[in-house]
């Protein structure tokens, strides 16, 4: 049985953003699952729901593997400038993975404090 939705509805279900969810069904492993005519409907199914908890694991694996930091470097500091508010960020638009950045400033934090500088947000 055929169980085509939308894929706010789905992104809903699986409880990612549709940006995510859009992301991950451009690969081509699900090019028969999904019919990219406005709006987008994805075939809900078995072989859809074992793909996408693939992406999802391997997604989820790359964010839990953060190795503890050393120092403070550019990208850090400016993340802990902007308050890691990734709306703020000029890399966050860019990026394909979910940002680690907020976990690596509140560790570093923790080890060493704050960056020495001024700042005018909070974490």
């Amino acid at each position: 049985m055929n169980n085509w939705l939308k894929i706010k509805d789905v992104a809903t279900i699986l409880n990612i953003s549709n940006s995510n969810l859009h992301t991950i069904i451009c690969k081509e492993e699900f090019k028969d699952l999904v019919i990219f005519n406005k709006p987008f409907h994805i075939n809900f199914n078995i072989k859809f729901i074992k793909l996408i908890k693939k992406y999802l694991h391997n997604k989820e694996k790359i964010v839990t593997n953060i190795s503890k930091p050393k120092e403070w470097t550019q990208s850090s500091i400016y993340c802990y400038k902007i308050g890691c508010n990734c709306q703020k960020c000029d890399i966050y638009e860019i990026m394909e993975t979910k940002c680690q950045m907020k976990r690596v400033v509140l560790e570093l934090v923790k080890l060493y404090g704050p960056p020495k500088i001024e700042r005018n947000d909070i974490l």
